[in-house]
């Protein structure tokens, strides 16, 4: 079932998009341009010729119909591209890429999560998770940067130890929150979902936090589901004993998102997001599609503390940041996002 987020002030100007494609001739020959790029390696992975061929003749109808302006988001057209692949029946065409890349992060956790229990201070542990969310999220392989960097294996997954002075800031607003609801909306599999936000989230835990982690309803590239993150619990729960006893406690709990996209539509969510968020006090959005291009203009009634790591120019533009930098940002209640 499909709800609207409770917590958007703004719904009658809020859009899934950065830019209007209809409006921007710039921007939509940049995103056609992307969507042919992903094409092929979306393509690729289908082993079946009958449905590749379908695949590719559907999605560069789709592609080109963005000249004629049918579509007046990025966001509608990752909608088009998922529903496509199900009609085709090729749901999840990352599925190996997804369980391989878990198998590798999984085999790193434990002697990440031992690192992080030996250290002493809470400020810097925060620091060195946060900066793990941001490296984990580089792993988006329906960027064409670090698609390109994947495929050449040379995408690799190395925390950086030192403390970002910049980070310390938002340790304080932490502080400020110290045991309260938090609603999570995870991203891409992998080092992403189980080294990035895994660490980030038993952080929050063991300071005292209550936590919703939210992940896609259906497979969209290569973002973890809730399906997936339900079978990888059962592994963390061997893994790690904090893990399982917050979810004994009910201190850890995992919904689905309601979504199907790289994105999030706050008009089409699920009424266990909702309700999530209602209850929370911290709305956390990792993830380009998801804290960056579907949600920037969005105002809503809680704290929104964003996580990305930024692979597209036109994001990168759009925000005013370099190609590949980190994105942090922490909105209060009612507050609209300023660069």
């Amino acid at each position: 079932m499909s709800a609207s987020l409770s917590k958007l002030l703004n719904p009658h100007t809020y859009q899934t998009g950065l830019w209007i494609l209809t409006d921007d001739l710039q921007a939509r020959n940049y995103w056609k341009d992307i969507f042919s790029s992903n094409l092929a390696n979306i393509a690729n992975l289908i082993n079946d010729p009958l449905k590749r061929e379908m695949f590719v003749d559907k999605m560069t109808e789709i592609i080109e119909a963005m000249s004629v302006d049918v579509y007046k988001t990025v966001h509608e057209v990752t909608v088009e591209r998922e529903s496509l692949l199900n009609r085709i029946g090729v749901p999840d065409p990352y599925k190996n890429i997804k369980d391989q890349e878990n198998r590798k992060a999984l085999a790193c956790l434990q002697p990440h999560l031992e690192y992080l229990d030996s250290l002493s201070d809470q400020e810097q542990t925060f620091c060195i998770c946060l900066s793990a969310v941001v490296k984990g999220n580089q792993f988006d392989l329906g960027s064409k940067v670090t698609a390109d960097l994947w495929r050449k294996k040379q995408l690799n997954f190395n925390i950086d130890f030192k403390v970002n002075p910049s980070y310390k800031k938002y340790f304080s607003y932490f502080q400020q929150l110290k045991g309260c609801n938090v609603t999570v909306l995870v991203d891409n599999a992998g080092f992403d979902y189980l080294i990035g936000s895994v660490s980030f989230i038993r952080f929050l835990l063991n300071s005292g936090f209550s936590v919703t982690v939210a992940a896609n309803n259906s497979p969209a590239l290569n973002d973890v589901t809730y399906q997936e993150v339900i079978e990888l619990n059962k592994k963390l729960d061997n893994i790690d004993q904090i893990w399982k006893k917050a979810q004994q406690d009910q201190r850890l709990k995992f919904i689905s998102s309601g979504c199907k996209t790289p994105g999030i539509n706050l008009k089409k969510i699920s009424t266990q997001l909702n309700q999530a968020v209602n209850r929370s006090d911290l709305l956390i959005l990792i993830g380009q599609g998801r804290a960056i291009e579907t949600t920037l203009n969005a105002v809503l009634d809680i704290n929104v503390f964003r996580i990305a790591k930024v692979k597209d120019y036109m994001v990168a533009s759009y925000i005013e940041q370099p190609q590949l930098s980190d994105f942090i940002c922490w909105t209060k209640p009612g507050e609209e996002f300023i660069d």
